[in-house]
């Protein structure tokens, strides 16, 4: 019974947390109104704060927006928090880093599609080209406090469900457990990222971010503000989460959980990178099969090393 229990709790978990990323099955799940009501309270008290102080409004992680791949259409130019209302702006488009991911898993999926594994020859200069601007530190000082956001976020989606999940894993058969071991890690992944990703863009940016903003423009050039406030918050996080650790036995260390969180948070990128845009090509073949299960076999291993399978008890 309570595995059934926890089966069904990780599922709907893991539906809400698609549901948020995705807007349109959100919206057919729910009523637009009541969505934009729940996020209207949601952000509350962070518009007061913000109203009574005058701070103007920030600007998103990405500079440059595509067509939303969350069925919403973005502004290709330079676009202002304001301007990604309600729930839009927890869409793919405005993650950190997933953007420029996006846009190189797009030329190589038709060539997965193909089997056409020569090539990949290009793969390390489209690399540079989308990760070699200077904006890119911002995303990443970004990414940096989401994962450590997530830890303790993780910490309670196992509690709740995936560490039951995971037993039920660990109790398969040796060929299956790494595939299993797999589904179970990206969905547990998508959980505690996307739960971290709502309470940071609809609190901690708006309101945390914005006031340490304002405080260090007031002596800092506004360039340098922006980065400053990402280092001073990775800083307070990172001290706060040490505390947290000492006092609980989670992984075996405070340098191991914060590695693995960073992992998940790409690994989360990565995955819905390539899920959107494999979503965009009309007819798939079976090396995409094979992609998939080789991609499940290598994650599944992996966490399968970083938390191995316990022995049954008897």
């Amino acid at each position: 019974m309570k595995r059934f229990i926890c089966l069904v709790l990780a599922a709907a978990l893991l539906l809400a947390s698609l549901a948020l990323l995705y807007t349109n099955l959100l919206y057919r799940l729910f009523d637009k109104g009541q969505v934009d009501e729940f996020m209207n309270k949601v952000d509350q008290l962070a518009n007061e704060t913000q109203a009574d102080t005058g701070a103007d409004a920030q600007t998103p992680v990405d500079a440059e927006q595509p067509e939303g791949l969350s069925g919403e259409v973005v502004d290709t130019g330079e676009q202002t928090e304001s301007e990604a209302q309600g729930i839009e702006r927890l869409g793919f488009d405005y993650f950190p880093l997933y953007t420029r991911t996006e846009e190189i898993t797009r030329k190589y999926v038709f060539k997965i599609n193909e089997g056409d594994i020569n090539g990949f020859g290009s793969i390390i200069t489209d690399a540079t080209n989308a990760y070699g601007d200077q904006g890119v530190m911002t995303e990443v000082y970004s990414i940096i406090i989401i994962a450590l956001l997530s830890i303790p976020v993780y910490m309670l989606v196992r509690l709740l469900a995936y560490s039951t999940v995971y037993e039920m894993t660990n109790e398969a058969n040796a060929l299956i457990r790494p595939f299993a071991r797999g589904l179970a890690c990206i969905a547990c992944a998508t959980v505690s990222v996307t739960l971290t990703w709502f309470v940071y863009r609809s609190t901690l940016y708006q309101f945390a971010l914005g006031k340490l903003t304002d405080w260090i423009s007031s002596f800092d050039s506004s360039k340098i503000a922006l980065n400053a406030v990402n280092i001073l918050i990775i800083v307070v996080i990172a001290i706060a989460l040490i505390a947290i650790l000492r006092k609980t036995v989670f992984r075996g260390s405070v340098v191991t959980s914060v590695l693995t969180a960073l992992l998940r948070v790409v690994l989360f990128v990565i995955f819905f990178a390539f899920l959107n845009a494999f979503l965009s090509v009309k007819n798939l073949t079976w090396y995409v099969a094979i992609f998939v299960l080789a991609a499940l076999l290598v994650i599944g291993l992996i966490d399968l090393l970083i938390e191995p399978a316990k022995s049954k008890r008897r």
